[in-house]
């Protein structure tokens, strides 16, 4: 058994404006190509927070993250 570990420190949800997949999907995937670590990094920009429902966003990337 080796001793290296595959992580990825920087993924976005789909509660982010650049990502596609939820948190739930992404952690299926990693887990079945080895990765054992992953850190969910989802943004929005500040200017379009309110106007594009970001803050609703937010707050379920905070859910299903906790929940994946």
């Amino acid at each position: 058994m080796s001793d290296i570990k595959i992580i990825d420190l920087h993924t976005h949800t789909d509660n982010s404006q650049d990502g596609n997949h939820s948190a739930t999907y992404m952690s299926e995937i990693a887990a079945m190509n080895g990765i054992e670590t992953v850190a969910f990094t989802d943004h929005c920009e500040v200017d379009v927070f309110y106007k594009d429902g970001f803050d609703r966003r937010a707050t379920q990337s905070f859910f299903e993250v906790s929940k994946a």
